[in-house]
């Protein structure tokens, strides 16, 4: 990745961490998007039932809403890798690899950068996210240079 190396970190996350951010991105926004999709499928089920009379069609729309946001829920769980990660924070964005996979995010999709109490939470666009624990980082200086260094760059400016 070109510009200058500002951060390299290695660590892996386990599951709690993973679903201690879900939670937190789940109340703020995900559960408008969990809702909606589950609204629709439930719709889509009644109109395909349409043909079908009876309480089996009910029972089809009344249990996909739920099913399906427990799928939502539990995709980022079955999806998760406890495997080391390397990622490289410069100023053109961030590097990533977990085992042979290795993928680069410019700045440009990313929404936040944003330190909660447990970990620095890099939000993609997509609502995708990398979470950088405490513990990935030295200390609260480095934390909180990491921090700077990261939402400046993802303001354009020059860190």
């Amino acid at each position: 990745m070109g510009g200058r190396l500002s951060f390299e970190l290695h660590y892996a996350l386990s599951r709690a961490e993973v679903w201690r951010w879900y939670w937190k991105a789940w109340r703020r926004r995900l559960w408008m998007y969990h809702a909606f999709v589950a609204a629709l499928g439930a719709l889509l089920v009644w109109q395909a039932l349409q043909k079908v009379h009876g309480p089996a069609t009910w029972v089809f729309v009344v249990l996909e809403p739920p099913l399906l946001i427990g799928f939502m829920i539990a995709w980022p769980q079955i999806r998760f890798k406890s495997a080391e990660r390397r990622l490289v924070v410069g100023s053109d964005g961030l590097e990533t690899w977990i085992g042979k996979q290795h993928a680069v995010y410019p700045w440009t999709r990313f929404r936040t950068v944003r330190p909660t109490g447990d970990d620095i939470v890099l939000e993609l666009k997509n609502s995708n996210a990398f979470i950088v624990p405490n513990r990935a980082l030295e200390s609260d200086a480095q934390r909180d240079a990491f921090v700077a260094f990261a939402q400046k760059a993802l303001k354009g400016e020059t860190p």
